[in-house]
């Protein structure tokens, strides 16, 4: 029974052993290799578009305009009128995580591996590179403009109730009888649009005599100095300005900065990025009367290397880059050519890679360009 109980335990610590062995060979396994991923770029086209758009509004008052300012002013509705400023159009750059590969490198191998902050492939292997980060924000700015709107109740001198005032009948107990008195109530009624106008016209007059006395210094006391004039007169100038804009309505521009981003793909030569018209702005989907702002690519250096990888390799053996192709991007404001530019874009171009055992055998220091992803440098390591 013994002899059975210390076989037992001598067969538990074997396969103990053999359990730290088989971990420990695991894990000597995988300190063999360092595991780097990165991503190669990928190109879009930003357009910032500056649109202005003037705003005249009715007045509240118009159709007492006539009556009580002697002006002939046409009942109208709110109206908008677009204008654009400016195009730019910009190449930008972000990570392509469609090609986003792993390198495995062996522990043996001393390598410099350079990315930038989005993880985009830099160099590989470089002595001293100046590392340069690449901006690669978009910015959008909209502008936060506010109508203005200008409301009788926000600048009125007066109130704006009307006060008036009933007798009513209230009958009142005596000693012997009841009898009825008349007692007078006091009542606050919302004034009617037209008697807002009315007021709304006389108090631009009575603004009107005022600066009038002011500027003829009909005034027993005067402002002190000339700088005190010029704001006494600017304001009472404002304030009537105001009042006339319930009869006479307003006009206002606003600018807003639009961005349209788009990214150029392989066999697409033509895209249609938005459509303006003066009625409607800028708009997604055409309208009648509607101008299309198009934006067509041409490459015009195809290049004649070859793409060459490495299908025997699996991903992690391979380092890839991309031969990036060269196009004429041209903009279109209907058939009027507005922007003709040379752009170098990665994704239309190939994609290739170098055996990372290669590399490593001889030392070969590569520099990639963030933007395109293209090889800029390439240097092997003279031998000992």
């Amino acid at each position: 029974m013994q002899v059975r109980f210390l076989n037992l335990i001598s067969i538990c610590l074997i396969l103990l052993l053999s359990t730290n062995i088989n971990a420990q060979k695991k894990r000597s396994d995988s300190d063999k290799f360092c595991c780097i991923n990165y991503n190669l770029p990928k190109n879009s086209i930003e357009l910032k578009v500056k649109l202005k758009t003037k705003i005249q509004k009715s007045g509240k008052y118009a159709r007492f305009a006539k009556k009580y300012l002697d002006l002939d002013i046409k009942a109208q509705t709110t109206s908008k009128k677009h204008q654009l400023i400016s195009i730019d159009m910009n190449l930008n750059t972000h990570p392509d995580y469609y090609h986003n590969y792993k390198l495995e490198i062996p522990t043996e191998h001393k390598c410099v591996i350079g990315m930038t902050s989005d993880g985009i492939l830099e160099s590989f292997n470089l002595k001293n590179s100046n590392k340069k980060n690449i901006d690669q924000n978009s910015t959008y700015i909209f502008s936060k403009s506010k109508f203005a709107d200008n409301k009788y109740g926000e600048f009125t001198i007066s109130n704006v109730l009307k006060k008036q005032n009933d007798t009513i009948m209230k009958v009142v107990e005596t000693d012997s009888s009841f009898h009825r008195v008349p007692v007078l109530k006091t009542n606050y009624l919302k004034k009617t649009e037209e008697e807002k106008a009315q007021e709304a016209a006389h108090q631009i007059f009575k603004l009107r005599k005022r600066r009038f006395k002011i500027l003829t210094a009909n005034y027993d006391k005067l402002p002190p100095d000339g700088k005190s004039y010029e704001i006494i007169v600017k304001e009472l100038a404002e304030l009537e300005k105001k009042y006339l804009s319930l009869f006479i309505g307003e006009s206002y521009s606003i600018t807003k900065e639009h961005t349209f981003i788009y990214k150029p793909k392989k066999g697409e030569k033509s895209k249609v990025l938005f459509y303006f018209s003066e009625n409607n702005g800028i708009t997604k989907t055409g309208v009648s009367g509607s101008t299309a702002i198009k934006l067509d690519i041409t490459p015009i250096a195809l290049s004649n290397l070859e793409s060459e990888t490495h299908p025997e390799l699996t991903e992690s053996q391979q380092l890839y880059y991309k031969i990036p192709e060269t196009a004429e991007c041209n903009l279109y404001f209907g058939t009027d050519n507005i922007i003709s530019k040379h752009y170098i874009i990665s994704q239309l171009g190939k994609l290739a890679s170098y055996s990372l055992e290669g590399l490593l055998k001889n030392k070969v220091q590569i520099k990639l360009s963030p933007k395109t992803g293209g090889i800029v440098y390439l240097s092997k390591e003279e031998q000992d």
